[in-house]
């Protein structure tokens, strides 16, 4: 009898069948049964595996229709001879000794099932990175086994997926435990039934298998349709049915939602009334509610899932420094926009920490009509060969993905983190662009930009737009390859003076629908009431007047930010919605820490005055709790009361010289 089966589903999978088995048969561990099941493979996988079968006579090769994975490894599992049993994807490998790890740990400690850690490897880069299963249980990997009744909460933590842990193949008989028939997911019904059996766990704590991540992998894309919707939904049901009253469940249940989200995710489904339907059928049957739902991200999905009103999406971008800034513009949005309506919020990033995804949850839930999607985009863009300067970074280039990733909207709005949106949001949304690729407002700017768009970019001035707000009809971007032509752009203009915002421009001349100059206001144009050294029609010098009177939202472009400049002339309105946000008191503790060294000594110097300190000490702090026009004036006061301390610090220098003092 072999040591250990290893059971290997095979489904077109042709290109890693070489490497997956090569680390299989180089095992120290030798005494192996190799069990691969070709599930209908309309590529070269059964022919590969043949091969592989005559080279070594380990190996065995079954046949069976496409079924999915489940029947695969259940196929696989009645024909294995092994005492125990490892299951591995054809796309995954082994690091060198590693059943030598596993089975030492699991024979020594006697256990059902033995864990192990494994990296992550980008199927694109090849990039590695390690787990960390029980990464808020720390304790857990020092301890030699333990039965999972005993430690269930450590499984709030850990992975529902078969491939890092090697099994008992006696337990697996006594407690009738299989995979299940559906296509996709089948892994979510044998891990749980597995834990509803309480086996006696034990973990090596060392990455022993490389878990191959392919994000464009269409596998799964069966579940578009109802039939396996149905499949999957009552897969959920009977995993549901395993425990009763218990953490476990709980933890059941976040995980079936996080492969429903995972799903939503993936663009596997368009997510139709039907589908929707189904699945809010399912929540309500099982009474899952928005707080069952552990992750942030998870709980605004719940909203989108259960929500009636028309949806509309909205996209960010940005990073863990201007997340606090994007809350204060999505406050704004929020607070005047039409409750009729839902607000599919996605923010596009490559890193920003879950801290901040928790603070910015705060804020989403005074807005029930919400859902906030973070969506890592570091897969579909490569940063390298992106550059930034100045105040712009290379999250900016985000918008361009908007097309790809949100392929089930027929539009989409994107908007800076630097605006304020004091207009309903949604009337800009039901703007009908039919027969452009966006829609924009335009950028009326002073003359040396309008000498850079003529010279240097060869446009003209009245056809530049601002990519602060756009309006993407998805469909006409797609068809027209919006993405790469501006990467291919990019090429040809290897600096640009507003990388992003010029790309869009030149990409799309001819095929930009120009909204109403409300929609995007820039600051400085509110300064300026009148148009000047600007040449408009008429008709668009009436649409600037009207504009800068009635703002729908206030753009604070250039480096120049409220948030860094108490003194900014517009930052009142800033403030306002600031101080309504989780993120409020960071933002004035960042200010803070940036400015307030370098008025220390300034302070320092005022308490050695005795008649003057204490109106100069609470002008200073009055300045600083106080924005726009009133720190203005506090700030010239201040200014005229430090040339009386000047003054008065001469006159005591004078007396002392004279005094002798």
């Amino acid at each position: 009898m072999p040591i250990i089966s290893v059971i290997i589903p095979v489904y077109n999978a042709e290109k890693s069948l070489d490497t997956c088995l090569q680390s299989i048969v180089e095992q120290s561990v030798g005494d192996l049964e190799i069990i691969c099941v070709d599930d209908g493979s309309t590529d070269g996988s059964y022919e590969k595996l043949a091969g592989w079968q005559q080279k070594d006579d380990r190996i065995k090769v079954l046949r069976q229709e496409n079924k999915g994975g489940g029947a695969a490894r259940n196929l696989g599992l009645a024909k294995a001879a092994g005492e125990y049993i490892h299951f591995l994807d054809s796309d995954d490998s082994l690091q060198p000794k590693a059943y030598e790890h596993m089975y030492n740990k699991i024979r020594n400690t006697k256990a059902d099932v033995c864990f192990c850690q494994y990296y992550y490897v980008d199927g694109t880069t090849g990039k590695k990175s390690k787990s960390n299963i029980f990464y808020r249980c720390p304790e857990i990997a020092r301890e030699e086994s333990f039965w999972i009744k005993g430690n269930e909460n450590v499984f709030f933590y850990s992975d529902v997926v078969p491939w890092n842990k090697l099994y008992r193949h006696q337990f697996l008989k006594e407690k009738k435990l299989f995979f299940d028939s559906v296509k996709s997911g089948d892994d979510r019904w044998f891990y749980f039934a597995m834990l509803a059996k309480n086996p006696l766990v034990c973990l090596v704590d060392v990455p022993l298998v490389n878990y191959m991540v392919d994000y464009n992998n269409e596998s799964q894309s069966n579940l578009n349709n109802e039939p396996a919707w149905n499949s999957r939904l009552d897969s959920f049901q009977r995993i549901m049915g395993l425990f009763e009253n218990s953490f476990l469940r709980y933890l059941a249940t976040d995980v079936c939602f996080t492969d429903l989200y995972m799903l939503y995710m993936k663009k596997l489904s368009a997510l139709t009334p039907a589908v929707k339907n189904k699945i809010c059928k399912f929540l309500k049957q099982n009474n899952i509610e928005e707080k069952d739902i552990l992750s942030v991200e998870r709980r605004g999905f719940y909203r989108l899932l259960t929500n009636r009103l028309p949806a509309i999406p909205v996209v960010f971008s940005s990073n863990n420094n201007y997340l606090p800034y994007l809350a204060v513009t999505l406050e704004s949005m929020l607070a005047n926009a039409d409750k009729n309506c839902f607000y599919d919020i996605f923010i596009f990033y490559d890193a920003i920490s879950d801290e901040l995804k928790e603070l910015l949850a705060e804020e989403v839930e005074k807005y029930p009509n919400t859902s906030v999607t973070y969506f890592n985009v570091n897969r579909y863009v490569d940063n390298k060969m992106l550059y930034s300067h100045a105040h712009y970074s290379k999250e900016m280039y985000y918008r361009l993905l908007i097309p790809e990733l949100l392929d089930h909207y027929p539009k989409a709005l994107y908007l800076d983190c630097d605006l304020l949106v004091e207009g309903d949001i949604s009337r800009l949304y039901k703007q009908d662009i039919t027969g452009c690729l966006l829609a924009a407002v335009r950028n009326y700017t002073n003359l040396p930009m309008a000498k850079y768009i003529v010279n240097v970019l060869k446009l003209e001035t009245k056809d530049y737009f601002n990519s602060g707000v756009l309006l993407f009809d998805l469909e006409e971007c797609r068809r027209f390859g919006l993405k790469e032509k501006c990467i291919d752009m990019l090429q040809n203009f290897p600096r640009l003076a507003c990388p992003d915002q010029d790309l869009l421009n030149l990409c799309c001349r001819g095929k930009v629908f120009f909204l109403d100059m409300s929609w995007n206001v820039m600051w400085q144009h509110l300064l300026r009431p009148f148009v000047h050294k600007i040449n408009l029609s008429p008709e668009q010098a009436a649409e600037y007047g009207k504009a800068v009177r009635f703002p729908q939202i206030i753009h604070y472009t250039t480096g120049y930010k409220p948030w860094n400049y108490q003194d900014h002339i517009l930052s009142d309105k800033w403030w306002h919605y600031a101080v309504q946000s989780p993120f409020y008191h960071g933002i004035v503790y960042k200010y803070m820490s940036q400015h307030i060294d370098g008025k220390i000594k300034e302070i320092m110097e005022v308490l050695k005055l005795p008649v003057l300190k204490k109106r100069y000490f609470c002008l200073w702090i009055a300045s600083k709790l106080t924005f726009g026009k009133k720190r203005k004036q506090l700030k010239e006061k201040r200014k005229e009361l430090k040339q009386q301390i000047k003054a008065v610090k001469k006159l005591s220098k004078e007396k002392r010289f004279k005094t002798g003092i």
